[in-house]
């Protein structure tokens, strides 16, 4: 309550007379005065009883006190009023928003509707701490002329991402000091992007997205998204948390604040494509709203200047483009199923809302609400007969006991089976839709005009001092607002603020056809002077088939007046966009420059056109446009792009960092062993009976959760010659990662001879990169090839058909398992189709599955190919004696190895493994190499074990220190089949390279790759440390407002209680977690890990 001003009311003081028998109280209603409060010309009283004897006035401003809230009741004819206490209502936080109050209310049943108009009593708060009052009901906001915005707020546009071969998409940040707005793509990658940069993602409020909406513009959509929502609920369950251990302590509890939509705005088939992830997104309080723009908004009068959206802050005019001749909407699929044809799920039926597209897209915005926004709980049963029970369930029975007990008993048509009241966990709804309606692709692209809100002038505080206006009324004239001094004298604002600035704002057109061109030149926003005036700047997104195309040229020319901003593949440098992943691949190259070779970049800086006019320029990543307090173009504060090789050449000259230097001298040893003949003599002859030596494995991506600085997502690329190749799980940025290991010609031939992706599970983190990669390959597929099968969970299957309905994802096939029977009598995977189909169509001898211990759906596979390659891959999994026994004699286990042994509690709560727990099922295998992935990311260095145990895992050898050059036995390690102490294990890093044949050699950099990777860490946590100290605000690297945070004067004051990003919350601890459902980690933000 430190915000309310609390006064007592002493003229009229009002007693509590307590009735022994009845337990009445006794007290004057109280109303409102009509002042400001919220975002609406109205406020808020409450009186509260305190000591039960007095009761206490809050308002928000003091000299508003009783007189006038009794001239309101006298006019309503209301004298006295006479309330019966109610019981003491269950804990209720109380809620702050940002610069105003919000109350969890009641309606108190002894108060008659109607009483006060326009306002709903109410009482709340904490128990024993109850609050009584009324709340204005609220106008409806008049969004096209809000309040001015403060002349001394920080407005710039920065520009976040240029198109790369990391991320394909270009991305600009709107910054308000409280509030951000992301324009553009939101692509693969770009959540990486914010955590490279140390974006605020928590103050993400509005994403407007550009283009058609496709994998290409939003693949990256659902991981920003859900990165986001884990971020605000995560703070959310830390304050719940303490106000629960508050009350408890008799303290009043902490104000909770809560969470404003998350808008996202975009063309035709935004609803349908974040509805469609509703099998593998669940979260709650955090409302998602969908703005998806169908019509043009001035199609029919080209005269209109009101804007399509406006909030407190920004203004903004929707400019479709259009490929066809007459501007419209996309056509509606004309098969279109009818309504009822659409399976609906009970709680999300539309109320009777007839048939059509309405009825649809209705249905899609209830999809999205259940989605992120709902009260739907694991832990809450539902009351029914067993014989209505839809199996699989888990289903409980109440005891004699009156306690809940897992039914084992019959169930429906087997033997002895009889029906009986029981409680199963109310499904969960978003999934229960089994189709969306179809939809088709969309065809036109969605640009914007923006631009601020109107801003009060700058305060003249000589000139309200002239009036006679005391300083404590300065803030309110500040805030526009017109006060009365003590003779009566109205002072108003436009009597002491500068005349106000002109609003300043910029374009995005999104421009990569040249059928669009003809629809670009021809909106009728460029003539119009109300839309363009205070447009500054027009940040083009374009591609080579029109960054000369002569219509275009002539556009810009014609715009004069404005700087233009460049953006787009093969246009934009194809720089290094995650540096810190760069520099470490870097110095991994030096170690072992055959499994990790530098990746592919260019520093050469692109060239426009000659008839691109002069005040047109290419954008940088970080580059920004300074809106106010003055505008100004600044250049970007990056240094230059990240050169792997002016690294390399300067270690040369100058010699390697001094946490480096141990590695490279382990490396050398390393180097100077495998170089030895007697070593590659003992390793060929001990794999002569490994079939197909040459397959290469290619780890695209190796952490888990979210994308670090460190490490992408799960993605494993498997190289296989005579066959083709294929991809275990797709992860975000997976063919980001492959462009820049490849370039993008390799790619496209890699996708070309792509024969199937493997799907272990429903978690965002394995499979949010497939669309990306299966958009790309029905560009480059050839229309003879075979297709492209798809190995997946059901619900997956089903998430693909309907991303099919978007855009062309080449030809795939889907092959999932069947239904699976109840109960449940064996982990065992039974495909849909039978192994000789799987034979004949996939190339596959035997492919084998079982379900794993991590979510619904998991599985653990194991690939045999004609030539009696075997190769299992884990998944996430607890470890698991059925993957064990069909993994049987694998020549290559890949087995994720979230935890270390340190964190073995982690491993079990999480449903992961650690690093012995994936060396003991290789153990029971029998696997000849070993390949561990899937690092937690908060926790991304690998297990150390002794180097020797590392090349021969379970023996143990003579030396640690071994720099002679001799050989121990672990070197000609005994590999006939049942000999072996164990599997040569590896260790995945993101883009390395190596064949099946090479792991020995590999295996000998390790104890190199320790030495570095521990030396790097403590390097990294000495330069936060200094950051810390030097007390560097959050836009170090990233967006800032260019001024002190209020908080961070000093460097301890403002990292004291913040997350790793000087100015975020205060660091919460991770929220509840459901199972079968992935919460995306907000690592970066918080520092911690989710359950996942």
């Amino acid at each position: 309550m430190s915000n309310w001003v609390r006064a007592k009311i002493l003229s009229a003081t009002l007693r509590l007379s307590t009735a022994t028998a009845n337990r009445t109280t006794t007290a004057t209603a109280l109303s409102f005065s009509r002042t400001r409060f919220l975002t609406t010309s109205s406020s808020c009283c409450a009186f509260r009883a305190e000591r039960g004897e007095t009761w206490n006035f809050y308002h928000r401003k003091a000299p508003k006190t009783l007189s006038r809230a009794k001239e309101l009741l006298s006019e309503a004819g209301v004298t006295q009023e006479t309330v019966k206490n109610p019981p003491r209502p269950p804990h209720t936080a109380l809620i702050q928003g940002t610069a105003r109050k919000y109350f969890t209310s009641y309606r108190l049943p002894d108060l008659p509707d109607g009483l006060f108009p326009g306002f709903t009593p109410y009482r709340g708060g904490p128990p024993g701490n109850h609050f009584w009052g009324l709340i204005p009901e609220s106008p409806e906001k008049d969004t096209n002329s809000p309040k001015p915005i403060g002349a001394r707020m920080h407005t710039f546009v920065q520009v976040i991402q240029t198109p790369t071969a990391d991320t394909p998409g270009a991305t600009l940040l709107l910054h308000f000091d409280h509030k951000r707005y992301l324009f553009g793509h939101i692509s693969d990658g770009s959540q990486r992007v914010g955590v490279e940069r140390g974006m605020h993602l928590h103050k993400v409020g509005d994403i407007f997205l550009t283009g058609p909406v496709t994998a290409r513009n939003s693949g990256g959509l659902f991981g920003m998204v859900l990165t986001i929502a884990d971020i605000h609920n995560a703070s959310r369950a830390e304050l719940i948390a303490q106000n629960r251990a508050r009350t408890e302590a008799g303290k009043q509890p902490i104000f909770i604040e809560q969470k404003p939509p998350l808008n996202i705005h975009g063309g035709k088939n935004l609803a349908h494509m974040l509805a469609s992830g509703r099998f593998f997104v669940l979260r709650d309080h955090f409302p998602i709203e969908p703005d998806e723009i169908l019509t043009d908004p001035r199609s029919q009068d080209p005269t209109l200047s009101a804007p399509d959206f406006a909030d407190p802050l920004i203004r903004v005019w929707n400019v479709p483009l259009f490929r066809s001749g007459t501007p419209g909407c996309d056509a509606e699929n004309p098969r279109k199923r009818r309504r009822s044809d659409t399976p609906v799920a009970e709680g999300l039926t539309d109320n009777g809302a007839g048939t059509g597209p309405e009825s649809d897209q209705e249905l899609r915005k209830k999809v999205i609400k259940a989605m992120f926004d709902s009260e739907w709980k694991l832990d809450k049963l539902q009351e029914c007969m067993l014989s209505l029970v839809k199996l699989p369930a888990t289903v409980f029975y109440r005891g004699a006991d009156h306690k809940l007990h897992v039914y084992e008993g019959p169930l429906p048509g087997q033997p002895g089976f009889q029906d009986r009241v029981v409680f199963v966990r109310r499904p969960w709804p978003a999934s229960t839709i089994q189709a969306l309606p179809p939809t088709s692709p969309a065809q036109d692209s969605m640009c914007y005009i923006v631009k601020e809100q109107p801003r009060r002038g700058k305060f003249l505080p000589q000139a309200a001092s002239a009036l006679g206006v005391p300083k404590t009324m300065n803030k309110v004239l500040a805030a526009g607002e017109s006060v009365t001094l003590e003779d009566g004298t109205v002072i108003t604002p436009e009597q002491v603020l500068e005349p106000a600035p002109r609003p300043v704002g910029f374009a995005i057109l999104d421009v990569r056809d040249p059928a669009l061109i003809d629809s670009l030149v021809t909106r009728p926003e460029w003539s119009n002077k109300e839309i363009m005036e205070g447009v500054t700047a027009i940040y083009w997104i374009l591609d080579e088939s029109v960054k000369s195309d002569p219509r275009l040229v002539q556009f810009m020319s014609s715009l004069d007046n404005v700087k233009h901003i460049i953006l787009g593949q093969d246009i934009s440098q194809n720089e290094l966009a995650f540096r810190h992943a760069a520099q470490s691949t870097t110095y991994l190259n030096k170690i072992d420059p055959e499994r990790f070779p530098l990746p592919l970049y260019s520093t050469e800086t692109p060239q426009l056109p000659r008839a691109i006019p002069e005040n047109a320029s290419l954008g940088r990543p970080n580059e920004k446009f300074k809106i106010a307090p003055t505008i100004e173009f600044l250049p970007t504060d990056l240094p230059e792009a990240f050169d792997p090789r002016s690294l390399q050449d300067k270690m040369k000259t100058e010699g390697a960092p001094y946490f480096f230097r141990p590695a490279e001298r382990a490396a050398a040893r390393a180097a100077k062993k495998i170089a030895d003949p007697r070593f590659t003599a003992r390793v060929e002859a001990s794999e002569k009976d490994i079939p197909q030596r040459d397959l290469e494995i290619i780890t695209l991506g190796t952490g888990s959760c979210m994308p670090s600085m460190s490490r992408n997502v799960s993605s494993t690329l498997l190289r296989l010659p005579g066959y083709g190749t294929c991809l275990l799980d797709c992860g975000e940025g997976t063919l980001g990662q492959m462009r820049r290991t490849f370039g993008p010609e390799e790619t496209d031939n890699i996708l070309r001879q792509l024969r199937f992706i493997y799907i272990s599970h429903l978690h965002a983190d394995h499979h949010l990169g497939t669309n990306a990669v299966l958009e790309r390959l029905g560009q480059v597929q050839d229309p003879e090839a075979p297709p492209v099968y798809i190995i997946c969970p059901r619900k997956y299957a089903s998430y693909i058909r309907e991303c099919q309905s978007l855009e062309y994802l080449g030809r795939i096939e889907l092959l999932t398992r069947t239904v699976t029977p109840y109960p449940i009598t064996s982990q065992r995977v039974i495909w849909e189709h039978s192994p000789d189909w799987i034979s004949k169509n996939i190339g596959l001898r035997c492919l084998s599955a079982v379900f794993m211990d991590h979510c619904l759906d998991a599985m653990g596979v194991a690939f045999t190919w004609p030539s009696g390659l075997k190769i299992a891959y884990s998944g996430d999994c607890r470890p698991s004696k059925a993957f064990a026994n069909i993994g049987r004699d694998a020549h290559l286990l890949i087995h994720e190895c979230t935890f270390d042994d340190e964190r073995q509690g982690d491993a079990m709560a999480k449903k992961h493994s650690t690093f012995s727990e994936a060396l003991d099922v290789a153990k029971q295998m029998g696997a000849r190499r070993l390949l561990l992935t899937h690092f937690s990311q908060r926790y991304p260095r690998i297990q150390n074990p002794d180097p020797e145990d590392e090349v021969d895992a379970g023996r143990k050898s003579p030396s640690r220190g071994n720099e002679s050059g001799s050989e121990s036995l672990s070197d000609s390690e005994g590999e006939e089949h049942g000999k072996a102490k164990g599997p040569v294990v590896l260790f995945a890093f993101d883009q390395m390279r190596v064949k099946l044949g090479e792991f020995r050699y590999a295996a000998k950099y390790l104890p190199a790759l320790r030495l570095f990777l521990t030396n790097e860490e403590k390097e990294v946590a000495a330069e936060e440390q200094n950051k810390c100290a030097g007390g560097e605000s959050a836009n170090n690297g990233g967006e800032g407002n260019g001024k002190k945070d209020k908080k961070g004067k000093k460097g301890k004051k403002q990292n004291k209680g913040k997350g790793r990003n000087g100015g975020a919350q205060r660091e919460p601890s991770p929220p509840e977690v459901v199972d079968d459902t992935f919460i995306m980690s907000w690592q970066r933000e918080s520092g911690q890990d989710l359950p996942y």
